[in-house]
C-alpha cells in the first residue's frame, strides 16, 4: 500500500476465526515498512487491518505451504 501517513498507524492481524494474532502501533511516522510475521502460524486465511488517522484499510492474506 502507497502513501499511508499519519502520526499513528495501527496494525492488526486476525485469523479466519477472528483472534487477535499480532498487533503493532506505530507513532510520529512518515513512512512505514513492517514484516508480518506467521511463520508460526498454521495454513490459512487471515486478514490485515491498518488503521491511520485517515481512513482503515483492510486486507486478506493466504498463508500456504
Amino acid at each position: 500500500m502507497k502513501n499511508i501517513q499519519g502520526s499513528k498507524i495501527k496494525t492488526e492481524v486476525f485469523d479466519a476465526a477472528g483472534r487477535l494474532v499480532e498487533e503493532r502501533e506505530f507513532k510520529n511516522t512518515s513512512h512505514v515498512q513492517s514484516i508480518i510475521n506467521l511463520n508460526s502460524a498454521p495454513v490459512g486465511v487471515y486478514y490485515l487491518k491498518i488503521d491511520t488517522e485517515e481512513k482503515i484499510y483492510h486486507l486478506r492474506l493466504s498463508k500456504i505451504q
